[in-house]
């Protein structure tokens, strides 16, 4: 527990948060971990707002666990993969239809 007047003032209260977040508290490691922990946290947050559904912790959990058991390429990003199929079948009629002129 701290003592009240190191909060008292701005100054005072700047120099305990850098303190608080220095290089003796928290190391790159950590710091790394945990960005991509809260970048998790936010994609979790945004997928369940962009459908419409609850936004609760338990919620985003469940959306995180998901997320993590379904890292398939095809589940991630299907209307990615939809495209690249449908622009290959689209050459191979092209090249199809080349070929049946050609001979």
């Amino acid at each position: 527990i701290q003592d009240t007047e190191l909060k008292r003032n701005k100054t005072k209260f700047k120099e305990l948060v850098l303190k608080a977040i220095g290089d003796e508290v928290l190391s790159l490691r950590m710091v790394r971990d945990n960005a991509r922990r809260a970048r998790e946290h936010m994609i979790s947050y945004y997928k369940l707002e962009k459908n419409g559904e609850s936004s609760l912790p338990s919620d985003v959990q469940k959306m995180m666990k998901t997320r993590k058991t379904h890292s398939s390429v095809i589940d991630m990003d299907k209307g990615f993969v939809s495209h690249q199929l449908r622009r290959m079948a689209a050459a191979v009629v092209a090249i199809a239809a080349i070929a049946a002129v050609a001979f």
